[in-house]
């Protein structure tokens, strides 16, 4: 469904759908827990914080405590009870932070890759774009000047009768 999903909201919003079918491709329910896991653990390493391999259930509940908690302190600016910041630290240096470095090598080569590969597909597309549009324009104007022709064969008959 997640590929169906991003093409029709693509649709909806009038973007690429195969430029969202792609996206899909490489961020899915299936793959972001092996994204995850390397992003941090690769994170962790460029980081030199030695931390030892980290599961994906603890990277999503992580995420998860770590919204909740923002959520909580949105709320409290509004009914005045205390703001508590103290997980979001840990949260921030434990995760956040080597998921976020960990991410920045394999994301880069991944947008290079396929940058390279779907270039030629984007070039023609746009190609036959340009040709159906001037093959568009051309069938334009030649309707145009048969409607002229009609036109002016109908007054040059309307007015040699008269």
């Amino acid at each position: 469904l997640h590929f169906f999903a991003s093409a029709f909201l693509a649709f909806l919003m009038r973007g690429n759908i195969i430029a969202a079918i792609f996206a899909t491709f490489f961020g899915n329910p299936i793959t972001f827990p092996i994204i995850a896991v390397s992003s941090v653990q690769l994170g962790h390493w460029l980081l030199g914080t030695g931390v030892d391999a980290v599961p994906a259930r603890l990277i999503l509940t992580a995420f998860t405590n770590a919204g909740g908690e923002i959520w909580s302190n949105i709320l409290a600016t509004f009914t005045g009870d205390p703001t508590q910041w103290g997980k979001l630290r840990h949260f921030y240096y434990g995760l956040f932070k080597p998921y976020f470095v960990g991410g920045i090598i394999p994301g880069l080569i991944v947008a290079t890759v396929c940058y390279y590969v779907s270039l030629p597909i984007i070039l023609g597309y746009q190609k036959l774009r340009q040709k159906r549009r001037r093959e568009r324009a051309e069938n334009l104007r030649e309707r145009a000047a048969a409607r002229l022709r009609a036109r002016s064969s109908v007054d040059d008959g309307a007015s040699g009768g008269s």
